[in-house]
């Protein structure tokens, strides 16, 4: 992974979330880019082919993981 994140000394990682810019996992052909944060991150507006070239992958609902909270049940 190629990630990064923001911090001071008041709000240490992963506080902040993070920005992962280029990620694999496990045995997967092709790379994706992960945004992990709080409940407040909310990209159910950006649609596929339209604000991106790629695909949103499905979370554990099957439905698209467009939420960047990493605390969601669907994660």
């Amino acid at each position: 992974a190629f990630w990064m994140y923001g911090e001071d000394e008041k709000h240490t990682w992963p506080e902040w979330g993070e920005y992962d810019i280029i990620e694999g996992t496990h045995g997967n052909s092709r790379v994706m880019t992960s945004l992990h944060s709080t409940g407040l991150c909310e990209q159910v507006g950006v649609q596929a082919g339209v604000h991106f070239a790629g695909s949103w992958d499905e979370n554990t609902l099957g439905a698209p993981a467009d939420s960047c909270n990493s605390a969601a049940q669907d994660q």
